[in-house]
């Protein structure tokens, strides 16, 4: 009778232990289980950063993928830019490519900017020319490029197009222009993604690895941006983009990047990916770079000597 009783009394114990243990409703499973030291992967962040799954050789070799405008097949006739615009498209820079200075200079993109202000407030302070591209649904994409407008900095549409990677297509929001979706179509959301961040001078491509390949959407693209006065540079996120090629084919000022800074995420890569863009420009070539608002590259550029700032330029001046 006693050991009867005292299995009794072990099994109860046992069973408020595992109660103890048991997590309650209102407890978040993710930050119970990190309490505990289990290893858990970070959950996909807010914004998603370029597509590099495709991404060609920078410097020269990726300019030489945009193949020339054949003269036995004119552009289709475009529609003339409305009136307001005019006027900004006078003052687009020398041509882009090789330099006729001493040496070639830089151009520099921040990228994937809506999402954090303060990175933001940090690059716009720097004391050298960039330009801001604006994600149309990030949580700030309205502030963000109103900001960069009071800071007197050039403002971009960082348009969103379907990438090649399974893992980021899973992901896209409803502002991504993707591949099945009419020309119409895509080209109505493109619209009202300018709708959404003022100031806009120019775009170029979010992702993209995709839909940048397909010439009758790049087509749309540019219709887009000739009848708005933009410019359009190619962030070349696929050795296969037809985008910069297609710009050229509709008479806009254009432009394709040759070196991401920080497709690797640490000073050192950052720093030898800002050496290459200075060999690049020491060949007397133009160089277009794209940055994204992250801690280590804040972080480098705000280290940037005066010998690397004199070779920075506003990106109108690197266009073709």
């Amino acid at each position: 009778m006693l050991r009867r009783w005292l299995t009794l009394l072990l099994l109860l114990v046992l069973v408020g232990l595992v109660a103890l243990q048991w997590p309650h409703g209102s407890e978040n499973p993710q930050q119970s289980a990190r309490s505990k030291g289990w290893h858990l992967p970070d959950p996909m962040a807010g914004e998603l950063f370029e597509d590099f799954s495709r991404v060609p050789d920078s410097g020269e070799a990726a300019a030489r993928l945009i193949p020339p405008v054949s003269s036995s097949s004119p552009a289709a006739p475009q529609p003339a830019p409305p009136a307001a615009h005019r006027q900004r498209a006078k003052h687009g820079g020398k041509s882009g490519g090789k330099s006729g200075g001493k040496s070639g200079h830089i151009a520099l993109i921040i990228d994937d900017i809506g999402y954090d202000l303060v990175k933001e407030r940090q690059l716009l302070a720097l004391p050298f020319p960039l330009t801001i591209s604006v994600l149309p649904d990030a949580t700030h994409s309205r502030r963000a490029a109103k900001l960069a407008h009071q800071a007197g900095r050039m403002v971009m549409l960082h348009l969103p197009m379907e990438p090649e990677n399974p893992r980021l297509r899973s992901h896209l929001d409803a502002s991504f222009l993707r591949l099945g979706m009419s020309i119409a179509r895509q080209q109505a959301l493109f619209t009202q993604a300018l709708s959404k961040v003022p100031f806009v001078q120019g775009v170029n491509n979010h992702m993209g690895s995709l839909l940048t390949a397909n010439a009758a959407s790049m087509r749309g693209v540019m219709a887009v941006c000739r009848s708005h006065g933009l410019f359009f540079v190619d962030s070349r996120t696929s050795s296969r983009s037809v985008a910069a090629r297609e710009a050229k084919r509709a008479g806009l000022r254009w432009g394709a990047r040759r070196v991401f800074l920080d497709d690797k995420n640490d000073l050192v890569a950052i720093a030898r990916s800002w050496r290459h863009a200075q060999r690049i420009a020491a060949r007397h070539v133009d160089c277009i770079v794209i940055a994204h608002p992250r801690l280590h590259t804040v972080k480098f550029l705000q280290g940037l000597k005066k010998g690397d700032v004199a070779l920075l330029r506003p990106l109108t001046a690197l266009l073709h």
